[in-house]
């Protein structure tokens, strides 16, 4: 019995060193069926990554849309218009907000842990990063993480990448739930911001839009009031009406709605007041020529009332509305080729466009250079669609005047072809009227500090 333990125990270290390497070969196959098995869900995971943007989880919309605190009208019209085309196409109701909401700060800018869509610029950093490599008049839509950037160069551009990305991802769906994983559009301005030329340009103070709110005020008849800010940072106010051809007619006002001038004044509001008891259904009003203001009132140049020659041609241009409806802005020496088509004429000082090009500018004269509050008047020869302007001016706080080659610049960038300046400084008025309540409201602010007396008007009456 001894010496079969004896025997045991020498050999104990051998069977301890045979069952060691059994285990061990047992244990590396194991780790081999292991190996096997992970490599499974690996290639499962590659098969099932995301292939979808999802805008609707459990009825709830992932995304929100995020624009700027101190987003332009123009594009928070272009939010709230792409948040009803993807509540019409969702089904669900998608929130609007400002970009108020800090996060977390990467450089001058900030990131946020929520699924927004980005319109413009935005305190995002991914705003920052699609606008940093946009050149001019150019806008793109990309995704970028947990954001989709929508964006452009300028509001107009920005506006444009809405409308192309309804029209791309949204158009004519319903029930829609998600849009493709990968998105990426790039385009041009529809309407690219108008560039004169380097000599004009240098004489445009003008140096971004801030806002464009428009009512309309009747068929086919816009007014805009429009915010920019000059190259030395002051705010610019302008007002303007745009008339859709055939929505409204353009009319001589005069003091009491009559026929003469000599030593006669009044208001623009007066005016408007006296043809609508004349009848005449009155809609808005500004001022229109120059006048003898320290003497009998009489205007410097042309004036027809209903086809009536109140003042006779002089050297100077003039505005006219032809017996067909269609408008003129004309030389002088061109006046005996349309006297007897003339209805309505008012006559200014400078032509600042003709068929879309710059004209008499002044630009090395003080009244042309000078940034003055102005009134003028243009047209589209295309359309017909006419446009009548007052900029306010001489005011630090409220407007800063605009140049001549600012005047043609708005009028360019809104769609007309041909313009002429009228009378400006302390003349310069824009009165509105309410044709429900009959009341006159003075939309600008007149340098004088109330309406000037002054001698013809151009008022827009609606059609009978």
């Amino acid at each position: 019995m001894k010496n079969n333990k004896n025997i045991i125990l020498k050999y104990l270290p051998f069977f301890l060193a045979v069952f060691l390497l059994f285990q061990s070969c047992s244990g590396s196959e194991i780790s081999d069926e292991t190996v096997q098995q992970t490599e499974v869900p690996e290639t499962t995971a590659a098969e099932t990554l995301p292939t979808d943007t999802v805008l609707v989880q459990n009825g709830q919309a992932v995304y929100s849309i995020v624009r700027s605190e101190r987003a332009s009208d123009k594009v928070s019209r272009a939010s709230v218009t792409l948040r009803n085309a993807l509540e019409s196409a969702t089904g669900v109701k998608i929130s609007i907000s400002d970009d108020w909401f800090m996060g977390i700060v990467r450089g001058d800018y900030y990131d946020t842990p929520e699924y927004e869509i980005l319109i413009g610029s935005t305190n995002r950093i991914q705003s920052s990063s699609a606008l940093s490599s946009l050149d001019t008049d150019r806008y793109v839509i990309q995704k970028d993480g947990n954001k989709i950037v929508i964006a452009g160069d300028s509001d107009y551009s920005t506006v444009d990448a809405v409308n192309a990305f309804i029209e791309t991802y949204l158009s004519g769906k319903t029930e829609l739930s998600s849009l493709p994983y990968e998105i990426l559009l790039e385009g041009e301005r529809s309407t690219p911001l108008p560039k004169i030329s380097d000599t004009v340009d240098a004489h445009i103070y003008l140096d971004e839009l801030i806002s464009d709110s428009t009512e309309e005020l009747a068929a086919g008849i816009i007014y805009h009031k429009i915010k920019y800010v000059n190259s030395s940072g002051g705010p610019v106010m302008v007002y303007m009406a745009e008339i859709k051809k055939g929505a409204g007619i353009l009319y001589c006002g005069t003091p009491d709605d009559g026929q003469i001038f000599m030593n006669k004044r009044a208001t623009v509001t007066e005016e408007m007041k006296s043809a609508a008891a004349n009848g005449k259904k009155v809609l808005l009003g500004v001022n229109a020529d120059f006048f003898a203001i320290d003497s009998d009132y009489v205007p410097r140049g042309l004036a027809v009332k209903e086809g009536v020659l109140l003042r006779e041609n002089t050297s100077r241009p003039f505005f006219a509305v032809l017996n067909d409806g269609s408008f003129k802005i004309l030389e002088s020496s061109q006046y005996n080729n349309y006297a007897s088509k003339i209805v309505t004429a008012v006559g200014g000082s400078n032509i600042l466009l003709n068929n879309g090009k710059t004209q008499s500018l002044d630009l090395t004269s003080d009244f042309g250079e000078t940034r003055h509050p102005r009134t003028a008047v243009g047209y589209n020869r295309k359309d017909g669609t006419a446009y009548i302007m007052v900029v306010d001016g001489r005011q630090t706080a409220v407007s800063n005047g605009a140049t001549l080659a600012d005047l043609a610049w708005i009028f360019l960038t809104y769609g007309a072809t041909d313009a002429l300046n009228l009378d400006g400084g302390g003349s310069s008025t824009f009165v509105v009227r309410d044709t429900v309540r009959n009341t006159y409201s003075v939309k600008n602010s007149p340098s004088d500090g109330s309406q000037r007396k002054i001698a013809d008007s151009l008022l827009v009456l609606l059609p009978e």
